[in-house]
């Protein structure tokens, strides 16, 4: 099974660095051609379909592969339901379209909102097939589903944004998108769709916790962009957008090549506690390793890149990407307790814990805004995110017997090789500021800096993973990956 799931986080790397790659120039071009005003405002409308769509969600594909033996009648009550949910979300969006247009005194809203309903009911009728790669741990599929999504969405809206500078360019894309995951899925996987709901209470048993903690979920992590929408302004408001969205493609994409791995991964190991407990360990580890370093390089750099790809207009979000991609990056040392949970059966004790995490997280983003304005609503999300990570470790310990302390402990290295990262690019910064006086000498800068902090932190690894004894973790993971290369290639020559 380790050779199976490191087969399919490299596909998945390999997935993820394509997607992230186009979509980070995507980004940056619309950034460059487009306001944060426009950005702004498509938050709100895509807000609005992302939290009826968590609503009407119901977790097919992981049903699907939590379990045992699927039968077809299990595949076509997945469609039936799938396109029943697309269904109710489109007219639901269409209901609430001219209210909500109203409420934030913008009738564009109107279109935007129908436009988003529906590129999202069009994934309500796609392939439910496609589970079972991930059942069989083969990850060749996501490849070639993000790739064609993603390539299509960005020469979509980039064609609109170069031709009309218009805000549609950023629906354009999401539609694209969704319309080619439709066509590739059947593409991928032979599958004629029946309607049937003969298995429907199954699946609806298991995943109800799943949507009510999807539901609570969506309303907690995106109520700051209703929320921020009404009471700072679209320009700010796109400002934020773009930050927060910017920060998590380069942190939270990051661990997708392993974490997409974890849930069919961790219910193949249910009935061994002690299997288990081992391989959260090495997956968190891994997880953590990539994702705390790269939050808090991509902080550092932030302000150059910034400034030398989209430009001044959109200095207002250097400080939420910097605060952002930090806290991210943190959050990951508890990242993997959503699939943990989902492999073992337990959706209501994830339910639970995301209500809990709902409960005291608006009242302190709604006490941040209050207190400080946006920076004060930033800063009101660390505060609130370390609030998570302690819940998620709760849950942890309730699912695997393992302890807080334990759980930090085991990452404690990564945490110090990142500081020593920040100390030193600190340090070059200041010294670097003084040359950096043209925009070929601070392109050359930033690049310095990327290459500089990606080898501090692998050496101050390698110098703590050695003071420590060298344990057993993701550092004598990929000291045996190294080895096998090495041996490999000498036996070649």
């Amino acid at each position: 099974m380790k050779n199976l799931l490191a087969r399919g986080a490299v596909w998945i790397a390999a997935t993820r660095t394509v997607i992230n790659l186009i979509g980070f120039c995507s980004t940056l071009l619309l950034a460059r051609l487009l306001l944060p005003e426009d950005f702004g405002l498509v938050a709100i409308a895509n807000t609005v379909i992302l939290i009826l769509t968590s609503v009407t969600e119901i977790s097919l594909t992981s049903v699907l592969v939590q379990h045992k033996d699927p039968s077809d009648d299990h595949y076509d009550t997945a469609f039936t339901l799938g396109a029943i949910r697309a269904l109710i979300l489109a007219a639901v969006a269409a209901l609430l379209a001219w209210p909500i247009a109203s409420a934030y005194g913008d009738d564009r809203l109107v279109a935007l909102i129908l436009a988003f309903a529906a590129a999202s009911a069009l994934g309500g009728f796609n392939n439910p097939k496609l589970a079972q790669f991930t059942r069989a741990l083969i990850f060749h599929q996501e490849f070639i589903l993000g790739l064609s999504a993603k390539l299509l969405g960005f020469i979509g809206a980039a064609i609109i944004a170069i031709v009309w500078h218009s805000y549609w360019a950023l629906l354009v894309g999401s539609l694209v998108s969704q319309l080619s995951n439709l066509i590739v899925s059947y593409a991928l996987v032979r599958y004629k769709p029946r309607l049937s709901l003969g298995k429907a209470r199954e699946i609806l048993s298991f995943s109800v916790w799943l949507t009510l903690s999807q539901v609570v979920t969506t309303l907690n992590y995106r109520f700051d962009t209703l929320f921020l929408g009404m009471f700072v302004g679209k320009t700010p408001l796109g400002h934020y957008s773009f930050g927060d969205n910017l920060a998590n493609m380069v942190t939270r994409e990051a661990t997708s090549p392993v974490a997409n791995t974890l849930f069919p991964a961790f219910a193949r190991l249910t009935d061994n506690i002690d299997r288990m407990r081992s391989a959260y360990f090495k997956s968190q580890g891994v997880l953590f390793a990539i994702a705390f370093p790269i939050g808090a390089g991509f902080a550092m750099v932030a302000e150059p890149l910034i400034l030398l790809t989209v430009g001044e207009k959109w200095r207002g979000a250097i400080f939420v990407v910097q605060i952002i991609a930090a806290t991210t990056g943190w959050s990951a040392i508890s990242a993997t307790y959503m699939p943990l949970a989902m492999a073992m059966g337990q959706t209501r004790a994830v339910f639970n814990r995301d209500l809990i995490s709902f409960a005291t997280r608006i009242p302190i983003l709604v006490l941040g805004l209050w207190a400080g304005g946006l920076v004060g609503f930033v800063y009101a999300r660390v505060i609130a995110a370390t609030i998570g990570v302690v819940l998620n470790m709760l849950l942890i310990r309730s699912l695997i017997g393992v302890n807080v302390r334990r759980q930090f402990s085991a990452n404690i290295r990564p945490i110090i090789a990142a500081g020593a990262m920040v100390l030193i690019l600190l340090v070059v910064r200041q010294q670097m500021a003084v040359f950096q006086t043209t925009t070929t000498m601070q392109l050359l800068g930033l690049a310095l800096q990327v290459a500089l902090g990606g080898a501090v932190y692998v050496l101050a690894t390698w110098a703590a993973w050695t003071v420590w004894g060298r344990p057993d973790g993701v550092e004598s993971e990929i000291a045996a990956v190294i080895a096998r290369i090495t041996k490999r290639a000498g036996a070649s020559t």
